[in-house]
């Protein structure tokens, strides 16, 4: 597992950052049958991840996955389809409680407080809920005892 993500982190941020910034967008045949290839990569990617995150979450989060989901849905985020796909490997983390503290890390508690707040599409926002939901914790756990005594 851990030199496949290692091989997507450095697929991920080369090929994404050449094939979905404006400034440099190639358009010759080459370039575009490199980009199908690896959107099919990314695809078994996430496929992969799905299947690893039900199972092992604290691998995926120890090889940077929540770091890489992210910067993928940064560049994605239009994409329903994709969003909801990463929305259901987010939510299959979320239920082992010693994943919280790296969605906190990472930065993924304010996007998903947006996706939930997101009017104009239920999937999103019902998928950013119950994350949260999962992330939330009781609040013994929140503060120390005998603080108000």
């Amino acid at each position: 597992l851990q030199s496949y993500m290692d091989d997507i982190h450095s697929q991920t941020v080369f090929d994404l950052v050449h094939h979905f910034e404006a400034e440099h967008a190639d358009i010759s045949s080459k370039a575009i049958k490199r980009y199908r290839s690896n959107l099919e990569l990314y695809s078994m990617f996430l496929y992969a991840l799905r299947g690893y995150a039900d199972r092992y979450p604290l691998d995926v989060i120890n090889f940077n996955g929540l770091q890489i989901l992210k910067y993928l849905y940064e560049k994605r985020k239009e994409n329903i389809p994709f969003i909801r796909f990463l929305g259901k490997i987010l939510l299959l983390l979320s239920r082992d409680q010693r994943t919280h503290d790296a969605f906190y890390a990472v930065g993924w508690v304010r996007i998903l407080h947006d996706m939930a707040l997101d009017k104009n599409n239920i999937i999103y926002s019902l998928l950013a809920s119950t994350i949260l939901a999962n992330l939330d914790r009781p609040i013994h756990d929140k503060y120390v005892d005998y603080l108000y005594q």
